[in-house]
This record gives structure tokens, C-alpha cells and sequence, in this order.
């Protein structure tokens, strides 16, 4: 019964080929190129003496409503909430007041 009898064939097969079943493809990456669009911080920086008015304008309000809510939310946690409703007044109408005369400045140095 040699016609019953097989072979065994040694099957040759190449790495790569192999690893190829074994390893996902990757995906190529999109890649969108970044753009500047002149912004600089030197740039930025340098402004003009109105801009530079204006800058300190602001941050001179910003910082006087973050320094009366910290002034009234500590004279509220000492009990004494006469002056701190004395505080609140003020910034209620000062606040509001300094605003409206920035906004007339930045109006009036626009069209003047």
C-alpha cells in the first residue's frame, strides 16, 4: 500500500509574508500643516500708547470688582456686613460708571 502513504512537504514561506497575517496595518496619518498667521508675542506686545491706556484701563477694573468681592466676601465672614453692604453699594455704581466712561473714551477716540 504504498499509494496510501504521503509525503510530508516541507512548505517554505517567506517572513514577511508570514508576519503580514500577524501585524495590522497601519493607517496613514493625516497631517495638516500648522500656520502661524504672523502671530507673535513680540508683536503682540508692542501696541501703541492708546492700546497700552486701554490695557491698563481694564485691568485696573478687573482688578478693583476681584478686590471689592474679596473685601466684601471677608468683612461678610468677620460679621460685619454694614461695611461690606457699604462696598457693595460702591462697586455697584462705580463699577457700572467707570465701564460707560471707557466705553465713551474708546467711542470718542474711534470717530474723533
Amino acid at each position: 500500500m504504498k499509494w496510501m502513504r504521503r509525503e510530508k512537504k516541507v512548505e517554505v514561506i517567506e517572513f514577511a509574508q508570514f508576519m503580514k497575517k500577524y501585524t495590522p496595518e497601519k493607517k496613514k496619518k493625516i497631517t495638516l500643516p500648522v500656520y502661524s498667521f504672523g502671530f507673535t508675542w513680540e508683536g503682540f506686545m508692542h501696541m501703541s500708547p492708546e492700546m497700552a491706556g486701554a490695557y491698563i484701563g481694564l485691568t485696573t477694573i478687573g482688578g478693583i470688582a476681584i478686590v471689592g468681592t474679596l473685601a466684601i466676601n471677608w468683612f461678610l465672614s468677620q460679621n460685619q456686613s454694614d461695611t461690606a453692604e457699604k462696598i457693595g453699594n460702591c462697586i455697584s455704581i462705580l463699577f457700572p460708571a467707570t465701564m460707560l466712561v471707557v466705553l465713551v473714551m474708546f467711542v470718542g477716540r474711534l470717530f474723533g
